[in-house]
């Protein structure tokens, strides 16, 4: 194919996540027309990620840290205090920040710009002239520099270092997004004093991590809040475990029967474990019928998977070329701790 020839530059970014709208108005505001900047997503519509009500008045959570051990002893608390959504912590420690609701500052910063939507980058391929964005779709776009902010699975980061070395710490994690009532999200925030990143951890090497925003999904009968639920545990189980042949890796509900097993296994009874046995019964084991209900958008299959980091020494320097990587694209971390615009500090 031809290699267009462009007469003002032209920077792509794939990705209209936090980090790549981020970009893209800090381009338009400060490179003026130097550049012509374009921006694709392999979202449909903005609207494909979960939208939730702003409740009035603010929630009574805790933008911080909590964690606690089998029997909810307290084991560690990050100082931060409860504060309204428009207030910023003063930085007196390691853990202040601004806190804020990601849907809202994401319209905000999709505000006059003119998404692809639909888009999602397969490659890319570097010419002298300038570099090609490949899609799914079989099209391609032309470019002087591709910025690929495409998140914790980034296309673009496997073909630019296709050669790191994986580090296999042995834990074994279960990820699940569940819709859970209202009694069961106070049970919850009662254990860990309304704390929104909650850890829990066992005396055999396994630990409950979960987050909820107190934000209410709009229903008319009861409100329900999303829960991201990870549960982790050693993988010598399941490899000294006859019975985990049995398990079906690609049937969610097979999984959470597993789940459970290990967690009756692991974990003496009391009030935490009981609630999240109740928790995970919950969980939907696929998408069919809840098309209109299910407020996740896009539904993510319950997985069970080892955890694997990116060996950071096995990343070789970075040289100077037309393709760059933006955000969670760039960092080396397992598949659960995407932290989106909370890293949008390297912006």
């Amino acid at each position: 194919m031809e290699t267009p020839v462009n007469k003002i530059p032209t920077i792509l970014i794939v990705g209209a996540g936090i980090g790549g709208l981020s970009f893209y108005q800090s381009a338009r505001k400060n490179l003026d027309q130097k550049f012509n900047v374009k921006i694709f997503d392999r979202e449909t519509s903005p609207q494909d990620r979960l939208t939730e009500a702003i409740p009035s008045p603010t929630p009574k959570e805790h933008h911080s840290t909590m964690v606690i051990d089998h029997a909810g002893k307290l084991l560690f608390s990050a100082p931060q205090q409860n504060f309204n959504i428009y207030e910023m912590e003063p930085l007196k420690h390691d853990f202040a920040g601004i806190v804020a609701y990601r849907h809202i500052l994401r319209n905000v910063l999709l505000n006059g710009v003119d998404v692809q939507w639909g888009k999602k980058c397969i490659g890319y391929e570097e010419s002298e002239n300038g570099v090609w964005a490949l899609f799914d779709d079989g099209t391609r776009e032309f470019g002087d520099l591709l910025i690929g902010a495409d998140g914790i699975n980034s296309p673009i980061r496997k073909q630019m270092v296709p050669n790191l070395k994986i580090l296999d710490p042995g834990v074994t994690s279960v990820d699940i997004d569940i819709v859970i009532p209202k009694y069961m999200a106070d049970k919850l925030m009662k254990i860990y004093k309304n704390a929104i990143i909650q850890w829990s951890l066992g005396k055999n090497g396994d630990a409950f991590l979960s987050s909820m925003r107190y934000i209410p999904i709009n229903e008319p009968d009861e409100p329900r809040y999303r829960l991201n639920f990870a549960y982790h545990y050693p993988t010598i189980l399941d490899i000294k475990d006859e019975n985990n042949k049995l398990v079906d890796d690609d049937n969610p509900e097979s999984v959470v029967k597993h789940t459970i097993l290990r967690i009756k296994q692991l974990r003496p009874p009391g009030e935490l474990r009981d609630l999240i046995i109740e928790i995970l019964s919950l969980a939907l084991y696929s998408n069919s019928g809840y098309s209109k209900k299910y407020p996740f958008r896009t539904y993510n299959p319950i997985r069970r998977r080892q955890l694997r980091d990116i060996d950071p020494l096995s990343v070789p320097d970075w040289k100077d070329g037309r393709t760059v990587l933006l955000g969670d694209a760039a960092h080396a971390m397992n598949p659960i701790l995407g932290l989106g615009w909370c890293l949008l500090k390297n912006i």
